[in-house]
């Protein structure tokens, strides 16, 4: 089963955008372990989608129709473009007014453009993780099987060089976010935050984990061009490197 890395840059300036593009399409050649997905800010994804149209995330989405909505990014927009994958539930636009609604509305939308959510969610602590996953995941229990990408970020972990990860703890989670999705659905689930590469790739062997979002480790190719889950049989990374 190929693993996920999402790229996430944010809203950062990249100044060799085609060295992560080279990088991407020898990737996607290979056939690697991995799949890297790529989630630039929104003003790139119009040139991407020409280069690496099948690696290419957006970072957000509205559940706008195309039409007379000055400032929107809709999925409608997205899916005419031919985007596969999209960000939903970030903690930075949660915190920017992002509400529960506005994501369910923006996750429905996505579906109904064949477009794949990817949904954030996570907690401050842990006293308030099952009742605070359950809210951010309430309008799936209503919806059919499908299949679901869910990444949990702990949001004290955002942002932060090195974390002592709990394996456990991420094992509970995974549980307990497959306890609130339909019956029979598929549910690949991701972890972001705190992450160094040796955190990265002993993280992406496990086998309950199927992607990593990538944000302050997205930004450095040389980074990425280690993530391979067998470097030594890799021909990524020498051909990169030449």
């Amino acid at each position: 089963m190929k693993k996920f890395l999402l790229i996430n840059w944010k809203h950062h300036w990249i100044d060799d955008i085609d060295g992560f593009v080279d990088f991407i399409k020898i990737n996607e050649q290979q056939n690697n372990e991995l799949l890297f997905l790529l989630a630039p800010p929104h003003p790139l994804l119009g040139l991407l989608s020409k280069k690496i149209p099948t690696s290419l995330a957006a970072q957000g989405v509205t559940h706008k129709p195309l039409g007379p909505y000055t400032g929107t990014v809709g999925a409608a927009y997205l899916g005419k473009m031919g985007i596969k994958y999209v960000l939903l539930g970030h903690h930075d636009m949660r915190i920017n007014g992002l509400t529960e609604q506005d994501i369910e509305l923006s996750y429905i939308a996505c579906l109904q453009e064949k477009i794949q959510p990817i949904l954030c969610c996570g907690a401050y602590d842990m006293a308030s993780l099952e009742s605070g996953l359950k809210e951010q995941l309430r309008f799936l229990m209503n919806q059919g099987p499908q299949e679901i990408m869910i990444a949990y970020e702990p949001y004290w972990a955002i942002g932060k060089e090195s974390l002592l990860i709990d394996f456990e703890h991420l094992q509970c989670v995974y549980q307990l976010i497959l306890s609130f999705l339909p019956d029979g659905s598929s549910f690949k689930f991701f972890y972001g935050g705190g992450l160094d590469l040796d955190k990265a790739r002993s993280l992406i062997k496990e086998p309950f984990i199927s992607g990593l979002l990538l944000g302050r480790l997205g930004l450095n190719l040389n980074i990425l061009k280690e993530m391979s889950l067998n470097p030594s049989k890799n021909k990524i990374i020498n051909e990169i490197r030449d």
